[in-house]
Order: C-alpha cells, then sequence, then structure tokens
C-alpha cells in the first residue's frame, strides 16, 4: 500500500484502500478523512457504502442508515442489493425484525431480477437465520429449502 500512496497518491481506489486499512483499525476519523478524499476524485457507489459502514461501526446507525439508503437510489441493482442488505443489518440490531425480513425479500427480488445466485442464497439462509431468532422454524426451513435447490441445480451444472 505504501508503494501505491508514495507513486498513485491521487488514485481513488488506492484512497478508498487506504480507508479500508483504517477502518480495520478502528481509525475511524482517518478513514473518513481518505473515503472523502476518494469520492471527491470518484464519486462510485461502492464508496458509498464504505462511509455507512463507518458511522455502523461507530454506533451511529441513524447516519449509517441514511448513507445506505442512497444506495437504493443507484441504477446498479448490486448496489441496490448492498444497500438493503446493510439496512437490513441496521433494522436487525434494532430489533425490527420485521423491516428486517422485508429487507432480505427485497434483495432477494433484486438478486433474482439479475441473475445472482450466491446472493440470492446468502440472502435466504440470512432470512431463514432472522426465522429462527423470531421463532419461526417452519418459514426458516422453507428458505433454507429453497437455497439448497438452489445449490443442487448449481452443482449438477459444473
Amino acid at each position: 500500500l505504501e508503494y501505491y500512496l508514495d507513486n498513485f497518491p491521487e488514485d481513488p481506489l488506492i484512497l478508498w484502500a487506504l480507508a479500508q486499512n483504517y477502518i480495520y483499525l478502528r481509525e475511524y476519523d482517518l478513514a473518513r478523512v481518505e473515503l472523502d478524499r476518494a469520492m471527491t476524485l470518484l464519486p462510485i457507489w461502492y464508496f458509498v457504502f464504505t462511509g455507512g459502514d463507518i458511522h455502523f461501526y461507530q454506533g451511529d446507525l441513524v447516519a449509517a442508515e441514511k448513507e445506505y439508503r442512497k444506495l437504493l437510489e443507484v441504477p446498479e441493482q448490486s448496489a441496490q442489493i448492498v444497500g438493503i442488505e446493510r439496512l437490513a443489518a441496521i433494522y436487525t440490531l434494532q430489533g425490527r425484525f420485521d423491516k428486517t425480513v422485508e429487507q432480505f425479500k427485497q434483495a432477494i427480488g433484486l438478486a433474482e431480477n439479475i441473475g445472482e445466485v450466491q446472493w440470492i442464497t446468502t440472502d435466504l439462509l440470512r432470512l431463514a437465520e432472522i426465522y429462527l431468532e423470531t421463532g419461526n422454524p417452519e418459514n426458516a426451513l422453507e428458505e433454507l429449502e429453497k437455497a439448497w435447490e438452489i445449490r443442487k441445480k448449481i452443482c449438477r451444472t459444473m
């Protein structure tokens, strides 16, 4: 990373990577500085969710939710899925499980639209986990069976 910072100090992806490193070190203020620099140079959607993540890790769920909601306005459905999944995480922490279920169902629908099988199965598993947490084992089993059927189809084609 040092090499790239020395030779490409204004590369937004390098600055984003530096911000990620600061996040891992829990140096959130420094992460924000580097992320803001990257956003100034190249305002792309995954920088937005990184900004939301910084707020999330700092415990500011209101600010994190605001950032993640911006992803819902991005034309790329993959960005919308990431935003929805992050919103689901916030709602889970807040104990708003009905909203969590709603978010995962929406993410699954978008993933189906773009044929992202990995996202579909991952979010089905997350949805099943929420159903288990909220005392709905029948619903959990239904989602797990859906995920299993999808994975079996993939394995058959390999």
